[in-house]
């Protein structure tokens, strides 16, 4: 058991049991929600100077993946997309550019993000 002030023993919570959840996971396959949740977490507990090394870790594979996720003609898919893979989430695409606006609020998100927000606002159109 632990005790905290404020929301940051339910954002560390959030955090271990996320950090437990990608231990499992197939790195070939990532999850787009997941890949979200790793960045964004990242950057709420830099401002707490909170950040695990597991977690750094975790949010640099991350950026990568949604980078991997994101097609031109799709925006942000769910998991890596195939060559018949045609659904669009609009859902997926603007929880993203939410959660990576927030995200910036607390820290520097790289450039490579950042191009990302325009492809995802496209499929919303």
């Amino acid at each position: 058991m632990s005790a905290g002030v404020g929301r940051l023993p339910a954002i560390q919570a959030y955090t271990n049991a996320l950090m437990d959840d990608l231990e499992d996971d197939d790195p070939n396959n990532p999850s787009a929600s997941k890949s979200i949740a790793s960045v964004m977490l990242e950057s709420i507990l830099s401002t707490y100077n909170s950040v695990s090394e597991e977690l750094s870790s975790a949010s640099y594979k991350a950026m990568n993946d949604l980078v991997r996720l994101t097609k031109s003609d799709n925006g942000l898919c769910w998991y890596v997309p195939t060559s018949y893979f045609r659904a669009i989430s609009i859902g997926l695409n603007s929880w993203a550019l939410w959660s990576i606006s927030e995200a910036a609020a607390f820290k520097q998100i790289p450039d490579a993000i950042q191009n990302l927000k325009s492809t995802w606002q496209e499929q919303m159109l």
